[in-house]
Order: structure tokens, then C-alpha cells, then sequence
């Protein structure tokens, strides 16, 4: 009797043991909210060197926040002069690849990125392919192009009559708020 009660507050005691030394798994370093810092442009084609290089905006916003929740889910909000875009939905992240599933909300947004080394608690750089129109160095370079603006129509009509739409990549670059 006295062995069977050893062994019983034995075996309780292990349970007990290994039911506390368990860890809970780490959050996800994505969970939460995260404010665009500033976006870099790179990979544009030959002839579009001043595509390239770092810019404080994407669609000219004062702010660009994306906030993912632990239930994969998302929300993003694009606030500037222009308006403000807003779209939520669903998000997995498969190795580097991160994906969000637009679910409602503004349509154009980028939707399929790179994550850029390691997430950390304060940082996220994420990379993208999109398309941008604009204007060749040889049209920007060249003075007389631009000598005729005076009204909303002649810029209209340049940017139709010269500019062109490329396709290069953008990392953007988070603080976690």
C-alpha cells in the first residue's frame, strides 16, 4: 500500500512537473500595428534611374497603417490629402512570402509580398513588384517638356503624350507603433 501511494504522488508529481515547464508558444513579431516609416523604389527599368531611391509615401498619404490581428485577419489604412483607402481582410505567411486576402475595401492595394529578413519587435520590411506611371530620365532631363505648362490640361496632355507605365519593386519599411 505504502509503494502504491509513493508511485501515485510520484506520477502526480511529474504531471505537475512537465504541466508547468511547458512553454507558451512566442506571438507572432507580426501581430499588431505597424506604420509605414518610408518606402524604397529599386529594379526599374534602364532609362528610369530617378524611379529609383527612397521615398516618404506610396499614394501620396500622410499615413499608411496596417494593423494583423492573431485570428489572420487584417486591416489597412491609407490616410493623406487625397483621400483615405481603407481595405481588411485575411493574411498568411508562408516562409519570406506574406499574402493578404482582400476581403472588403479599396481595390489596387498591393496585396503579395517579400518579408525582408527577420521581423522584429520594432521593425518590418516587406518588398513588393508593382507598376508606377511615370517619366523616362530623357523627359525629365529635358527642360522644354515641361516649358508649356500654364493649365490642368497641358499637364494632363504630358503626362499622356510622356509618360510611360514601368514595372520595379518597393520595400516598405514599418515601425510597430
Amino acid at each position: 500500500m505504502k509503494h502504491l501511494l509513493h508511485t501515485t504522488l510520484f506520477a502526480f508529481s511529474l504531471i505537475v512537473i512537465s504541466s508547468c515547464s511547458s512553454d507558451d508558444p512566442e506571438p507572432d513579431k507580426i501581430i499588431g500595428t505597424w506604420i509605414m516609416d518610408n518606402a524604397t523604389y529599386f529594379d526599374a527599368p534602364s532609362g528610369y534611374s530617378l524611379s529609383n531611391g527612397e521615398v516618404e509615401n506610396l499614394y501620396g498619404e500622410n499615413e499608411y497603417k496596417i494593423r494583423f490581428f492573431d485570428d489572420l485577419t487584417y486591416e489597412r489604412d491609407i490616410a493623406g490629402n487625397g483621400g483615405s483607402f481603407e481595405d481588411e481582410g485575411t493574411w498568411v505567411q508562408e516562409g519570406d512570402d506574406l499574402t493578404l486576402t482582400y476581403d472588403k475595401g479599396t481595390t489596387g492595394l498591393l496585396l503579395e509580398f517579400t518579408v525582408e529578413g527577420e521581423i522584429t519587435d520594432k521593425n518590418l520590411d516587406i518588398t513588393s513588384s508593382t507598376s508606377v506611371r511615370t517619366f523616362s530620365d530623357e523627359i525629365l532631363n529635358d527642360p522644354e517638356t515641361f516649358d508649356t505648362i500654364t493649365t490642368q490640361s497641358s499637364i494632363d496632355d504630358i503626362i499622356e503624350t510622356y509618360s510611360e507605365v514601368i514595372n520595379l519593386k518597393v520595400t516598405l519599411s514599418f515601425d510597430k507603433e
